[in-house]
């Protein structure tokens, strides 16, 4: 999915879930992922597979697939997706061509999450950083936001800017060097949807006035032989104790991580720095999406096993006929009517039932207005981040019926 086709009440469902750390605990040890990864990560996978983890359930890990899988064989993508669908309810995929994630979605038949395709996008860490804004600011609407180095290639500031484009009064500032500016295509997207940027070559006059600082590292792996571009672009635009001195004191350093020397040390220490604390969020964001996606998978099973149910009554009946050439047509048909209406009831029975327990799972991700999840959520802003998240799933009830 791209950060652009998401829509408002689609990313609320996942934050609100993702606020409670979430939901009661379902019975989703039957399913299994499988974390797909052609390029290096530390965050992004470990999170997905400890959320996994703390669902209940298993975790197929391929670490440098480019190197230690069928690809270095030169086995198609199309067909490694083909394969690894065979063991796994859910694929969670990095590949380092634009447009891979794209490519993986059309070939699977169940859900593939996109975590980063190349220089393209990177939707599941700009559901993590909207929410970690949310969080940390309190609102969406109407903040200033600078993305500050690398545009060119930053995954996460392209899947970031869409998704900003959703929010109503938000300015983006623009903050690179020449040589990686941020590409056209995505300033044309924004100016579409009315939401005003700006370039900037200022670094401490930009940071003074907004609400996010983003920081981004210089990818020096997309410059190929050109380590000089590289070198002249490395050393620009650094936050440190004296960028922080001219930020307000509500404004926040986000950093989608690893960093090299884009941030000094010395500003770990300062409450505004929040890169670590959104790190840590993009646990809770992967255990909704996952928990989202595998209750979905959960109703289609049940009703998957409502019609095998049926076919399979069909089939024993016509075997049972087959069987009993030499009985009376009367007795049999009568019979015959007797086990059919018993199924029917029976058959009637089973699926109340499994809709019922279908309709009991689904309403433990249902997200609407009711006053009793407000107020949950106001309590939440007011407690420690600590008291935020819970550890224990259990302990967490769903509440009242409308």
């Amino acid at each position: 999915m791209a950060t652009c086709s998401l829509v408002c009440p689609r990313i609320s469902r996942i934050w609100n879930l993702a606020y409670l750390n979430l939901v009661p605990s379902l019975n989703l040890n039957p399913f299994s992922i499988a974390t797909l990864f052609y390029e290096p990560s530390t965050r992004t996978r470990l999170s997905f597979e400890s959320a996994r983890k703390r669902l209940g359930g298993e975790v197929l890990t391929t670490e440098n697939a480019r190197e230690f899988s069928s690809a270095a064989k030169g086995e198609t993508l199309e067909d490694s997706i083909r394969t690894v669908e065979g063991y796994s309810d859910i694929i969670v995929m990095r590949h380092f061509e634009s447009g891979a994630a794209r490519r993986a979605a059309m070939t699977a038949n169940i859900p593939v999450i996109h975590t980063g395709d190349g220089p393209g996008q990177h939707p599941s860490q700009a559901l993590l950083d909207v929410y970690t804004i949310e969080r940390e600011i309190g609102k969406l609407d109407g903040i200033k936001v600078a993305l500050i180095r690398d545009h060119a290639n930053g995954r996460t500031v392209h899947s970031l800017a869409y998704l900003l484009a959703k929010y109503n009064d938000v300015k983006i500032y623009f903050v690179s060097p020449e040589v990686v500016k941020m590409k056209e295509d995505i300033k044309v997207y924004l100016t579409l949807k009315g939401v005003e940027w700006e370039e900037s070559a200022d670094l401490k006059e930009v940071t003074s006035k907004c609400d996010v600082v983003y920081q981004t590292r210089i990818q020096k792996e997309h410059f190929g032989e050109r380590s000089d571009l590289y070198e002249e672009a490395r050393g620009k635009y650094i936050i440190d104790r004296d960028v922080l001195g001219v930020m307000q004191k509500h404004a926040i350093v986000m950093h989608p991580l690893p960093r090299l020397d884009e941030i000094t040390v010395d500003v770990d220490g300062d409450p505004r720095a929040a890169y670590f604390r959104q790190a840590k969020n993009g646990l809770y964001i992967k255990m909704a999406l996952l928990k989202l996606l595998l209750v979905g998978c959960l109703g289609c099973l049940m009703r998957l096993e409502c019609l095998l149910t049926a076919d399979s009554d069909s089939s024993s009946a016509s075997e049972k006929e087959k069987k009993r050439p030499g009985e009376a047509k009367a007795a049999e048909d009568a019979r015959r009517r007797v086990e059919a209406e018993a199924a029917v009831e029976a058959k009637q029975k089973r699926d109340l039932e499994r809709e019922a327990a279908r309709q009991a799972l689904l309403k433990t991700v249902e997200i609407d207005e009711a006053s009793w999840f407000l107020k949950d959520l106001e309590m939440l802003r007011a407690a420690e981040p600590d008291q935020i998240l819970p550890s224990c799933l259990d302990e967490i009830s769903p509440g009242p019926d409308k």
